[in-house]
């Protein structure tokens, strides 16, 4: 077990340093608002530090944003749903507000971010939703890298 967590910290740590230095050579990445990298923290409904990582916008199309993003849990948070790891994600922008699904290749089971966006960082509500009968809230915080 202790063998897993090592290896899974290892590859969380690459991906966010290679988020990092993809982020560091792209042109585009620190010019136009909003892409870029942020640095990530997710609190549960109580205030604690529940995830802690990166989001790195890679496309903004019209109103649709994608990305890619790698958040690790620091604190074994079994009822915040599928924000741990990495993975793709897609999004939208409507006026000063920012919404992200971390598993759009999941509708039954995925994490929405939903936030007020501004040049610097955005910030707002985490929500898991799964289908049968699990679903959890909290708040969240990115700030531009």
């Amino acid at each position: 077990m202790e063998k897993i967590m090592i290896r899974l910290q290892i590859v969380t740590l690459n991906a966010i340093l290679f988020l990092f230095f993809l982020s560091c050579s792209s042109q585009n990445a620190v010019g136009k608002y909003p892409h870029g990298s942020y640095s990530f923290k997710s609190f549960n409904i109580v205030g604690e530090l529940v995830g802690d990582g990166t989001i790195y916008i890679s496309k903004v199309d019209s109103n649709l944003i994608e990305g890619n993003w790698a958040i690790r849990d620091v604190r074994n948070c079994n009822v915040c749903g599928p924000q741990y790891g990495n993975g793709f994600f897609t999004g939208r922008i409507d006026n000063d507000s920012l919404f992200i699904n971390l598993n759009p290749d999941n509708p039954e089971n995925y994490v929405e971010l939903a936030g007020e966006l501004n040049e610097e960082a955005f910030t707002g509500d985490w929500r898991w939703y799964e289908l049968v009968v699990n679903s959890n809230r909290g708040t969240f915080k990115a700030v531009r890298i």
